[in-house]
């Protein structure tokens, strides 16, 4: 595996466990995350030690009721299986989202219901329904751990390495397949868990095709599009049709013209107020001088968009 592939992803799993520290602990305990590695032909095998301070963990001993051990971070986590209500993050993501998808246009909406503060059933359209500890929840909702989780995923869409997993004492907490990985990663972190209500604003999406006057090169910014007969400034919300983009996997004509989802916030406290925009899906490039759709150069035009 590339360093590059490999880094970006041993980095993002450090910072999942150190963003739920951060959550529970707030500054009340530090966590170093250690590795040793196993390489072995087209496997890394890592072995990982959370280390919290010696010191900060003593305060637990003393009766401090909210404070959460690197153990119990760990089981959150599924790096080590969990105790008492089904499984950790990485058990709920692969449950929920790394199924193959069903039919187009199928609501696949998950609701969630609170139990007495602990435990949270979720249910999805199709019946399913666990019960998962309520900070397992709090964590695998979290547009933050979700974006982290999508990194530690990602060296699963390059040819020849199949499998993450999670294991302790030779027996697996977790495991995941490379198919699992590409449909987790097709759902943007914020569309995971509960809906989050904006009273201020009126979210309207829409299916357009705009024309691409400015884009940026360089992170998630602004680009520039023409939509009915006007020019506005979006932000491009479909991260993994931006990462393809910036790597040069997408070719085009200029100029050339997007099939997108968009959508148009307004603001219900001040009407004067301009409307925003987001892309918040590509369907599909289209090349206006050829009239027809463009090309993805790994996969050719149907990578799923």
């Amino acid at each position: 595996m590339d360093v590059q592939e490999l880094a970006p992803a041993l980095l993002a799993l450090a910072e999942m466990i150190q963003l739920a520290n951060k959550k529970f602990n707030g500054d009340a305990a530090t966590m170093k995350v250690l590795v040793k590695a196993d390489v072995e032909q087209q496997c890394f095998q890592l072995d990982i030690h959370i280390v919290q301070s010696i010191l900060e963990t003593a305060k637990h001993l003393f009766g401090t009721e909210e404070y959460k051990t690197a153990r119990e971070i760990a089981e959150f986590l599924d790096l080590i299986l969990p105790g008492g209500v089904a499984g950790g993050v990485w058990w709920f993501w692969k449950k929920f989202y790394g199924q193959k998808a069903p039919p187009e246009g199928t609501d696949t909406a998950i609701e969630f219901e609170q139990h007495g503060g602990q435990t949270v059933l979720a249910t999805a359209k199709d019946g399913g329904q666990v019960t998962v500890n309520n900070n397992v929840f709090l964590l695998a909702t979290d547009p933050e751990m979700i974006s982290l989780a999508h990194k530690v995923v990602k060296p699963l869409k390059r040819p020849g390495y199949k499998t993450l997993g999670f294991y302790r004492g030779g027996k697996p907490t977790v495991e995941w397949d490379d198919e699992e990985a590409k449909r987790f990663l097709a759902v943007p972190a914020n569309d995971i868990g509960p809906p989050q209500e904006d009273d201020s604003l009126n979210r309207t999406p829409i299916r357009a095709v705009v024309s691409v006057k400015t884009q940026r090169n360089e992170g998630k910014a602004q680009w520039e599009i023409k939509w009915a007969s006007k020019a506005e400034w979006a932000s491009m919300d479909d991260l993994e049709w931006l990462e393809d983009f910036q790597r040069g996997k997408i070719h085009f004509d200029i100029p050339y013209w997007l099939d997108v989802t968009l959508e148009m916030a307004t603001s219900r406290v001040d009407p004067d107020a301009p409307p925003s925009f987001a892309i918040k899906k590509v369907h599909k490039l289209i090349n206006h001088t050829e009239g027809k759709q463009g090309n993805w150069l790994d996969d050719g035009p149907e990578k799923g968009h």
